[in-house]
């Protein structure tokens, strides 16, 4: 399924997480990545290579936006 298809590393991540997929076919746009509190604190348009080096320590959920189809995955963020 294209949840497990969808790559996310690393995690813990510091400065910048890398998102690829086992399935080179689809074409995602969008990029929100959002505090647990439902915050969003970064919208930008779909890259693989992601800075995130701006984020305070905690727990986000990455959302990965085509025109048919989002993704969600959990990221851990640490300044260590």
């Amino acid at each position: 399924d294209l949840y497990n298809q969808t790559l996310l590393y690393p995690n813990p991540a510091k400065e910048y997480i890398t998102i690829s997929f086992e399935n080179n076919t689809l074409s995602f746009e969008e990029i929100q990545i959002i505090d647990l509190h439902g915050k969003l604190v970064k919208k930008i348009p779909f890259i693989e290579r992601v800075f995130v080096g701006d984020l305070s320590e905690g727990i986000y959920f990455v959302k990965i936006n085509s025109k048919t189809n989002t993704v969600i995955k959990k990221i851990v963020i640490s300044n260590k």
